[in-house]
């Protein structure tokens, strides 16, 4: 019992993280309870995914960037400014 316990478990954690062990999936002895551990991990996934979705009132792929995106680096950021300098201080007499 405690064998397929721990499959199952190893199962959901693997799912949940979409991966799979075929060598665990094919053992006679626990292969049943790591295939469903594994399939309510991903099912616990998809779940989890919508919600942050629900949340995020994101309709689609989490992962597009959409026109206008937090993550899109405007001109003169700080990660572009000359000389490998990240910003420039107004008191910066350095000359540098």
């Amino acid at each position: 019992m405690d064998d397929a316990l721990v499959a199952y478990n190893s199962g959901r954690v693997d799912g949940a993280a979409g991966l799979r062990d075929p060598r665990i999936a094919e053992d006679p002895e626990v292969g049943a309870d790591y295939r469903v551990g594994l399939l309510d991990g991903r099912i616990a996934a998809f779940h989890l995914m919508a919600e942050i979705r629900k949340v995020l009132g994101v309709e689609g792929s989490l992962f597009e960037q959409p026109e206008g995106s937090l993550f899109e680096q405007p001109e003169g950021s700080l990660f572009e400014q000359p000389e490998g300098r990240l910003f420039e201080h107004p008191d910066d007499v350095s000359g540098a």
